[in-house]
Formats: structure tokens, C-alpha cells, sequence
């Protein structure tokens, strides 16, 4: 991700589907389901809606399979962001709809459609304030489905990247 952010996009991309490669040779499922978090917002970042899509899709497949929640909800935002710009709003509602009946994107889903019906999802989706995820630019260290402390009250990877501003 500190590539993405340093502009060397193609480079970036390279280099997260080599790491997505590693991952699966490894068969380490937690890291691959990361680095499709990565993929998906680099690959958005870049223009590339579309795989940026499949990107989240397969990172959401993952996390259903792994029991992760969060993540879940991550990959999901990504999607409904890529569809967003896709112009897809058949997709969009689609997608609206699954997330309403789930944990913990029935909040996502409840926003969006408290959003003017009238907008285009792009619009729709800064009316409900939905964003899209910001990956952590390094592999994290504390995994909450098995650890056991609490949870940290913010990521200093994620402010690094999405809050700490541009490089000098």
C-alpha cells in the first residue's frame, strides 16, 4: 500500500499479486483475504473498476468462509463503492439487499437506503456516509478472532495511510 500511496500504482499491483500468489501457495488463507482488501482498493484507485470488483468479491468470499465479520463488511463497501462507479446500480440494489439481512452490514444496507432514493449510488453512498475501505499498508499484528485483549481504538496502520497525509 506505501507504494500505491507513493503513485508507483502498476508496481503496487505487481507487487499484491505476487504476495496474493505467496499466500496461496502457503494455503494462509488471513493473509490472502488482506492482501484482496489491498488489491481491491489499489486496483479501484487505478481505474481498474472492475477487478477491483472481483478483488472484493473474492476477499468477501474469504471472510464468510473464515468467519471474519469485519472484513466482511470491508469487502462489501469496496463492492458497493466499485458498483457505484460501474454505473451498475441493478448490481448496486442487489448487493443493498443482501447486506440488509446480514451481520454487521445491515447497518451499511439500513444507511444506503435512508439515503434519498433519488441519487445515483455514488451519491447515495456519501449521503449514508459509506466510504470506501482503507487497507492497512502492512500485514497486521493483532487478528481479533484470536486474540484476547481488547481491541485497539485505532489502527495506526489505517491513519498512516488514509489520515496521515502525503509523504515527504
Amino acid at each position: 500500500m506505501l507504494l500505491f500511496k507513493a503513485g508507483r500504482h502498476d508496481e503496487a499491483i505487481e507487487t499484491l499479486w505476487r504476495v496474493r500468489d505467496l499466500c496461496r501457495v502457503t494455503h494462509d488463507r488471513f493473509y490472502e483475504e488482506k492482501v484482496y482488501l489491498a488489491l481491491g482498493h489499489a486496483l479501484h484507485g487505478s481505474g481498474r473498476t472492475a477487478e477491483a470488483l472481483d478483488a472484493y468479491r473474492e476477499g468477501a468470499r474469504i471472510s464468510v468462509d473464515m468467519r471474519t465479520p469485519d472484513a466482511y463488511a470491508d469487502h462489501a463497501r469496496g463492492a458497493l463503492v466499485c458498483l457505484a462507479a460501474a454505473g451498475d446500480g441493478a448490481g448496486f440494489e442487489r448487493l443493498v439487499a443482501q447486506l440488509a439481512g446480514m451481520e454487521p452490514t445491515a447497518a451499511i444496507a439500513e444507511a444506503i437506503r435512508g439515503a434519498p432514493a433519488d441519487l445515483a449510488p455514488a451519491e447515495r453512498l456519501a449521503a449514508a456516509g459509506v466510504r470506501p475501505p482503507v487497507p492497512s499498508p502492512k500485514m497486521p499484528a493483532y487478528i481479533p478472532s484470536v486474540d484476547l485483549e481488547g481491541a485497539p481504538a485505532r489502527d495506526l496502520n489505517r491513519y498512516l495511510v488514509s489520515e496521515g497525509g502525503p509523504f515527504q
